[in-house]
């Protein structure tokens, strides 16, 4: 049976005042907070194994599983040092629990349809990773190039063609997790605690098949900032 993992430590301050009182992961879409919307989806999919590591507020987050889903074992990782360190580091505490497992990777700030988690459930990928295609390109943007959806480059680069942006989601096997976890805890261990999760993939592409799934704005959205709230509420 595949796992979740579920990154919600950083305290999310590109959304100013609406995380000045509660984590990114308790914002609430549509009345119902985004941590809600993407454990109903992994629990309609039979994920009921899901490990989320904590941080800001994180109590918060534990109070309101009891709340709302006190039937799950949800086991909560705490990332202690959150104001000083990246999502890697928050995904090396969780070491014991997903190394050489298969999972789904997940941020605590993106929104993904009941069809999303089904078509990478079913795809044959066993390493697969959400993109969506962009217009209007930002800095340190994850950005890739892919060729019959295996991705051949990942940079924060401005491809001239075929920009597909990254999102927080993904489905990896048990050798990309023992990869990744291998790639981040050397990189622990020389005190290098503040990169990106995702940076490190750039460094298995070339040895561990990486795919990618396109979706559109319904299936796979991210909300880093006030404006993306926004503009999703538009939609």
């Amino acid at each position: 049976m595949i796992k979740a993992l579920i990154l919600a430590a950083g305290s999310g301050t590109r959304l100013k005042h609406l995380t000045r009182n509660k984590p990114k992961a308790l914002v609430k879409i549509n009345g119902i907070p985004i941590l809600e919307h993407q454990l109903k989806i992994l629990i309609k999919n039979n994920i009921n194994e899901i490990y989320i590591v904590i941080g800001f507020k994180g109590y918060l987050i534990k109070n309101y599983i009891k709340k709302k889903f006190a039937h799950l074992n949800i086991v909560f990782i705490e990332n202690k040092i959150f104001y000083k360190t990246e999502s890697s580091y928050s995904y090396y505490l969780a070491k014991r629990y997903i190394y050489n497992k298969r999972y789904f990777h997940i941020n605590c700030d993106v929104l993904f349809s009941n069809k999303t988690i089904k078509s990478m459930l079913r795809s044959k990928h066993s390493n697969l990773i959400c993109t969506r295609k962009t217009g209007k390109l930002a800095n340190n943007m994850h950005l890739v190039r892919v060729k019959n959806n295996l991705i051949t480059k990942y940079e924060n680069f401005f491809f001239y063609k075929d920009q597909e942006k990254i999102f927080g989601l993904a489905k990896f096997s048990a050798k990309m997790s023992k990869k990744l976890f291998d790639l981040i805890s050397l990189q622990v261990k020389n005190r290098n605690r503040n990169k990106n999760c995702f940076s490190f993939i750039s460094e298995t592409i070339n040895k561990i098949p990486l795919h990618n799934k396109s979706f559109d704005f319904k299936n796979l959205y991210e909300i880093n900032t006030v404006n993306e709230l926004r503009q999703f509420k538009k939609r």
